[in-house]
C-alpha cells in the first residue's frame, strides 16, 4: 500500500515549542518536494489551553505568605487610622489606639533643607536614634512637620527635644533678617542727603574710594533703625505684628500726645580707624526719640521678637543713627565674591570737612517693621516693605 503521507515533513516553532507541518488529500504517488509543495496545512493545537513561556506562573506558598502578611499590616493600618488620636500625659502627643504615638512641629521651611541634610542623613539619623518617623512638608508646603512611632510615648519626647533644640540653634546661628525702623524720607532730609552725595562725588579733596555711587543709602530709604528680628516664618510674622499693637498703646502714654521731633546733624562713623570706613552715618539728636528707641527696642526683646545684642555689653540703649554710606551695598551689587576690605573707604578728609553737615528737623510719623532686601540698591523711588507699622502721629 502506498504511503499517503511524507516520513520526513516541516516543522515550525510557537513560543519555543516546535510542531510539524503535515499534508492533508495528497494523492498516491505523488513526489514529495519540501522546498516546492504549498498543501500543508496546520494540525491542531493540542496544547493551546497552556500558559505560553511568556506568561507567569502561580505564585507559590512563600509569596502567598508575603501577601497575606501584607494584607494584615495594611488592614492594621486602616483600623489604627480609622480612630481618633487621644492626649497622652505629654500635651503635645496623641495616641491611636494605644498603638501610634503622633505629634507635630513647626519647622521653618529654611531650615528643611539643613534638617534633612545631604542625602538625608541628618534625618535618617535622627529617625533611627529616637525611632520615629518624621514626615517633612514638601517645598512651598507651609506645613508643620509630623511625627510618628510605634515603639513608645518616649520615643516621640526624644524626638521632639531633639527637634526644639535644632530649631533653637539654627535661629540663634541665622542672619539677621528684618529690622524695625523710624522712616527718614522727608523731603527736606532727602535734599540735603543728595547736597551732601554731590559734594562727596565732585570733591577733589575726598579719596577715590569714597567715589563709589553705589555706597551711599537710596534717599527714599533713610531710616533709623530701632532694633533688629529674625523672622522666618507665618507665625514669627503674626507674633511681631502682635508685638506692634501692644507697642503702639504704651507708646502713646510716653509720648504724651507730644510730637516726636529728630533733629539730624553731623557724621560720625561706626568703627575707629578713618582710613578703613565700614558705613558713615548722620548723628540724630532729641531726647524723646531716644527714649522712645530704647523702649520699642527693650519691649521687643522681652515680647520674643527681638534678641538682645551681644556686643551691647547688657545695656538696651539704642545707637540712633542714619546711615549714609555702607561698605556692605557694594559687595550686594557686585556679587563678585570680593573680600569685606576690598569694600572699605577712606573717609578721613570726609569727617573732617564735612562732620557739620545737616540734614534737617522733622516730626517721625510711624515705626515701621521691613525686611532686610538684598536688592535694596535695585529699587528708586520706594521705602522697604512695610510689614507692621506703629503710627505715631
Amino acid at each position: 500500500m502506498a504511503a499517503t503521507f511524507p516520513l520526513s515533513a516541516g516543522t515550525y516553532s510557537i513560543n519555543g515549542r516546535k510542531y510539524r507541518k503535515t499534508a492533508y488529500n495528497l494523492k498516491a504517488d505523488t513526489s514529495f518536494d519540501l522546498n516546492t509543495d504549498t498543501t500543508f496545512a496546520d494540525t491542531p493545537d493540542i496544547y493551546e489551553d497552556e500558559a505560553s513561556a511568556d506568561c507567569f506562573a502561580p505564585p507559590g506558598l512563600p509569596e502567598l505568605r508575603k501577601r497575606a502578611a501584607k494584607a494584615k499590616i495594611v488592614a492594621k493600618a486602616v483600623e489604627t487610622s480609622s480612630k481618633e488620636p487621644e492626649p497622652t500625659e505629654d500635651d503635645r502627643i496623641k495616641v491611636i489606639g494605644g498603638k501610634k504615638w503622633i505629634s507635630s512641629i513647626n519647622v521653618a521651611p529654611c531650615f528643611i533643607g539643613k534638617l534633612i541634610g545631604t542625602n538625608r542623613r541628618t534625618l535618617n539619623s535622627l529617625e533611627n536614634e529616637t525611632q520615629c518617623r518624621v514626615k517633612t512638608p514638601r517645598r512651598n508646603e507651609n506645613i508643620a512637620c509630623e511625627i510618628s512611632s510605634i515603639v513608645s510615648l518616649e520615643c516621640v519626647q526624644r524626638c521632639l527635644d531633639r527637634l526644639e533644640i535644632f530649631i533653637d540653634d539654627s535661629r540663634k546661628t541665622a542672619r539677621v533678617n528684618h529690622f524695625v525702623a523710624l522712616p527718614c524720607d522727608q523731603h527736606e532730609v532727602q535734599e540735603n542727603f543728595n547736597i551732601f552725595k554731590q559734594m562727596v562725588m565732585e570733591s577733589d579733596h575726598f579719596d577715590s574710594s569714597c567715589k563709589n555711587s553705589q555706597l551711599f543709602t537710596k534717599p527714599t530709604r533713610l531710616h533709623l533703625t530701632l532694633s533688629v528680628a529674625r523672622i522666618f516664618d507665618d507665625m514669627d510674622l503674626q507674633k511681631a505684628v502682635g508685638a506692634f499693637e501692644i507697642l503702639e498703646k504704651e507708646i502713646r502714654q510716653i509720648k504724651d500726645s507730644k510730637p516726636l521731633i529728630a533733629d539730624i546733624q553731623g557724621i560720625d562713623m561706626m568703627n575707629d580707624d578713618p582710613s578703613q570706613v565700614f558705613v558713615l552715618y548722620a548723628k540724630v539728636k532729641g531726647d524723646k526719640v531716644q527714649e522712645v528707641a530704647n523702649y520699642v527696642n527693650r519691649r521687643l526683646i522681652e515680647l520674643g521678637v527681638s534678641s538682645k545684642n551681644e556686643h551691647d555689653n547688657g545695656s538696651d540703649a539704642v545707637k540712633l543713627h542714619m546711615t549714609l554710606m555702607n561698605s556692605r551695598y557694594v559687595t550686594q551689587s557686585e556679587k563678585s565674591g570680593k573680600s569685606k576690605e576690598a569694600a572699605l573707604f577712606d573717609a578721613k578728609q570726609v569727617l573732617e570737612d564735612l562732620k557739620d553737615s545737616y540734614f534737617g528737623t522733622f516730626e517721625l510719623k510711624e515705626i515701621c517693621l521691613c525686611p532686610m532686601s538684598s536688592n535694596s540698591q535695585t529699587s528708586d523711588g520706594k521705602f522697604y516693605d512695610k510689614l507692621a507699622i506703629i503710627k505715631l502721629a
